[in-house]
């Protein structure tokens, strides 16, 4: 069910209905956590920064991809690495916020992840 909730979601971001994305992603987002799956969560924070980011959002998109880099780092989740996974979108973000920008990922990689999984439903 998570996955299915998450892969709607990302559908749902590439034809650019956003607020719809936000139901599916918050309903991944319930259940990868109450299963205590951190690697979905990690792909979730990335989906995450998306919605941030198409909402006008950017240092919240900043920090949840400073979060997600971060997660992927120290748990070994190579799924988010897959191409199916990746998004040019928050890279091309990434690149520019410049070292302004650095600020805010290194905020989000800072955050324990209770915060940073209370953070991301902030934005869905």
């Amino acid at each position: 069910l998570g996955w299915t909730e998450r892969m709607l979601g990302r559908a749902l971001l590439e034809l650019g209905q956003v607020d719809e994305a936000r139901v599916r992603i918050r309903a991944a987002i319930d259940v990868f956590v109450a299963a205590r799956d951190v690697s979905a969560v990690t792909l979730l924070l990335l989906d995450c920064a998306i919605i941030a980011h198409r909402r006008g959002d950017k240092e919240r998109a900043l920090r949840l991809a400073g979060a997600m880099r971060a997660m992927r780092e120290t748990t070994g989740t190579g799924l988010a690495d897959y191409r199916v996974n990746l998004v040019e979108e928050v890279d091309q973000m990434i690149h520019d916020a410049g070292e302004q920008g650095q600020r805010f990922l290194d905020e989000g990689a800072a955050l324990p992840y209770d915060e940073v999984v209370a953070y991301a439903l902030e934005s869905v």
